[in-house]
């Protein structure tokens, strides 16, 4: 449970917000410190969280997790532009800083980060298109989330993994001599048609 003095923080969050024009999530009021998302509205979709340092409250932007509920994360390096205020300010002064020092940035990163997940959302689409591909072929893929694209083909004599969007790697192949002699020459006559 929230003691009086975070209960005050989280009344200047909610000045805060209303001022910089973002909702504020809901908080579970069983926490013990005050940790609260406010999100933009469309189409900015910008989200902020805010964190209770005591006397300070430091203020980041949270990177979105998903991209259309198609499970896409960003893959982006180094941390979220974030910055650290004193709560003794006023809420129109810490509005006024988090509007100058951290939504430009904020938006920034935003961008980058809706970039690269549509990206990641393209690749895995390929993926998913490649995977159907060699279903249709005989390929048995595993069914365990942490490796949706490894399976095994002809039992599992040749271990199959979708290594980038259209991009297959034969690992760990055995056959027999006659086997290895007809895949050979399979090979060499897919390698003389793309010349």
């Amino acid at each position: 449970m929230l003691d009086d003095k975070q209960k005050q923080t989280v009344e200047k969050i909610k000045a805060i917000c209303a001022i910089i024009g973002a909702r504020l999530e809901p908080q579970d009021d069983s926490f013990w410190s005050v940790q609260l998302t406010a999100t933009f509205p469309a189409p900015d979709g910008l989200s902020v969280f805010f964190s209770d340092r005591g006397a300070r409250l430091d203020v980041f932007h949270q990177r979105p997790r998903h991209n259309n509920g198609k499970g896409c994360q960003p893959n982006v390096s180094g941390n979220p532009p974030f910055i650290t205020v004193s709560l003794a300010r006023t809420a129109e002064a810490i509005a006024a800083d988090i509007t100058r020092r951290l939504l430009p940035d904020a938006r920034t990163d935003l961008a980058i980060c809706l970039e690269q997940m549509e990206r990641e959302c393209a690749f895995e689409e390929q993926r998913a298109i490649t995977r159907r591909c060699l279903e249709e072929v005989g390929v048995s893929f595993h069914e365990y989330a942490s490796i949706p694209y490894t399976g095994y083909i002809c039992g599992s004599c040749c271990s199959v993994r979708i290594s980038s969007g259209e991009s297959v790697t034969f690992e760990r192949i055995t056959l027999d001599r006659a086997g290895a002699v007809a895949l050979c020459r399979l090979l060499n006559e897919v390698a003389k048609a793309k010349k």
